[in-house]
């Protein structure tokens, strides 16, 4: 392989985006480290059969709203702009 092939690349959105990636693995890995009414903020209490997200405590049978909540998060991210005065993934898809 050609030196060419291994040069780095600087582009204009690359501080924004190892800052973005950043955080959001210190969010990733920090979250379930936090305290939350005495308990993980994040934990899945697999043997007692309970989820706790922050103060929610949901149940086996509440899982479908969760489902909901993921399915209109999906439909979001691919509709809505990902930035201002830009276009969507679906909106954009010939390009």
């Amino acid at each position: 392989m050609s030196p060419s092939a291994f040069r780095r690349v600087i582009s204009s959105d690359t501080c924004p985006r190892t800052t973005t990636v950043l955080v959001l693995l210190g969010l990733y890995y920090g979250i379930p480290w936090q305290r939350w009414d005495q308990h993980q903020a994040i934990l899945f209490d697999l043997p007692g059969r309970k989820f706790h997200l922050f103060a929610l405590a949901t149940w086996p049978q509440d899982f479908i709203y969760l489902v909901g909540l993921l399915i209109i998060a999906a439909l979001a991210l691919f509709s809505l702009p990902r930035s201002p005065g830009g276009c969507g993934v679906v909106l954009c898809a010939d390009r």
